[in-house]
């Protein structure tokens, strides 16, 4: 192959500046290199870093990439996504244990969900007096939980099992970015999370627990893999929680949205006579603050791109954060602007929950993270008075949050 030589450097790791620059680390490099790929390495190993529209293609491609157990660096795979699951499956084994994830995903049971999450939300917001001041996110990430804990099968939870259950998903979601004394917390908050689901699991299949059929618990106790085999109860456990923490994860969504609805009023006063304009308001809140800055895979074969050369075995990462602000494919880009996305195809334009068929690693929650996120955002503008304590969004942080708590005053629910 007459391949050029790829932008970057190999020679020194660059973990402390992606740690220091967090979201923009990958769409930096590419701004000042003019190319869509560069080379470097993190956490000691050298990287492709991809980012645009026809990276997303590429990256997408199942021919061209593989993900494996150990594609996603270790801090985030250990304590996010655990051992076992579905993200580091590949091929025939991925291909099964993914079907699963799209039955206890269907659209009539996710708009059950959805259902439940409404109900549940003007039940504990109308019991609120006037004037109640309270932090949104881990109210609402408390909400979600009880939420996807009764739609899941899983036996009732007491008030306190319940909080212990939201702080412990929510410490997984927010310690796998972050490189401080919070991340060994996490790790031993998943460990806790993982004995518990491990304990459901088992409880069924010795017919001690009994869960609806077709929940999330009876589906993935039942569940068999590629060779027709049940999941090890570990593994079986790790799977729900993929099905718990990323439902918890959603209140980020909200919260984000949120702070948009409150800087541009005229987004509130819009949705209370135009509801389908909910789903490009909660596109755009998913555009604007995608949730990972990046999700990663191995070269499956060497192959040629641009004239770089992608070598069998390397570790390549694709810029999801980037790719949703790239100019080429958005005007003014970094700006929150819901209207750009009036008949514009949006499976294919925002790539915050992954790229492609659903059937591969596109996240199979998408649809029912933009279910939530409009119905929330209906009833923030058309079903309730608030007022907003708010603070820019840091995006050195990993993951991304506001640079301080977010208080929201209830005023009237209508």
């Amino acid at each position: 192959m007459n391949t050029r030589s790829m932008p970057g450097h190999v020679w020194m790791d660059s973990t402390f500046a992606f740690m220091k620059e967090g979201y923009p680390f990958i769409r930096n490099r590419c701004v000042a290199y003019g190319s869509p790929v560069f080379q470097t390495r993190l956490l000691g190993k050298r990287t492709l870093c991809l980012s645009g529209a026809e990276a997303a293609t590429l990256f997408y491609d199942a021919s061209r990439f593989a993900r494996t157990a150990t594609s996603t660096p270790a801090p985030l795979r250990n304590i996010l996504l655990g051992t076992g699951g579905v993200q580091g499956l590949d091929g025939e084994a991925h291909a099964v244990r993914k079907q699963a994830f799209l039955d206890i995903l269907s659209p009539a049971r996710a708009e059950k969900l959805v259902e439940l999450f409404e109900t549940a939300w003007e039940k504990r917001i109308s019991a609120l007096p006037p004037g109640q001041v309270f932090e949104f996110l881990p109210w609402v990430e408390r909400l979600l939980c009880d939420t996807v804990v009764e739609w899941a099968g899983m036996p009732a939870l007491s008030a306190r099992e319940a909080d212990v259950l939201t702080r412990r998903l929510a410490a997984m979601i927010d310690g796998a970015g972050r490189v401080d004394p919070r991340m060994p917390l996490a790790w031993l908050r998943r460990k806790a999370c993982e004995r518990q689901a491990a304990h459901w699991i088992t409880a069924c299949r010795e017919g001690r627990l009994s869960p609806p059929e077709g929940s999330a618990l009876a589906l993935l106790t039942q569940h068999r893999d590629h060779r027709a085999e049940l999941l090890p109860a570990k593994v079986a456990a790790v799977e729900l929680l993929n099905i718990l923490r990323p439902v918890v994860a959603v209140g980020r969504f909200l919260l984000f949205g949120l702070i948009e609805l409150n800087r541009y009023p005229a987004w509130r006063q819009r949705l209370r006579s135009d509801p389908p304009g909910a789903r490009i308001f909660a596109e755009e809140v998913r555009r604007v603050y995608a949730f990972f800055p990046m999700v990663a895979a191995y070269v499956r074969e060497t192959f040629e791109w641009h004239g770089y050369r992608f070598e069998k075995g390397t570790r390549a990462m694709f810029d999801l954060f980037g790719t949703n602000r790239d100019p080429a494919l958005w005007k003014n880009a970094e700006r929150f602007q819901p209207e750009r996305l009036s008949g514009c195809p949006m499976a294919a334009a925002i790539v915050s929950q992954g790229s492609g068929e659903y059937t591969y690693h596109r996240c199979p929650g998408e649809p029912l993270t933009v279910m939530l996120m409009e119905r929330v955002f209906l009833m923030l503008s058309q079903r309730m008075e608030w007022a907003l304590d708010s603070a820019d969004v840091d995006f050195s942080r990993l993951p991304m949050l506001p640079e301080k708590p977010v208080l929201m005053t209830h005023v009237k629910w209508l």
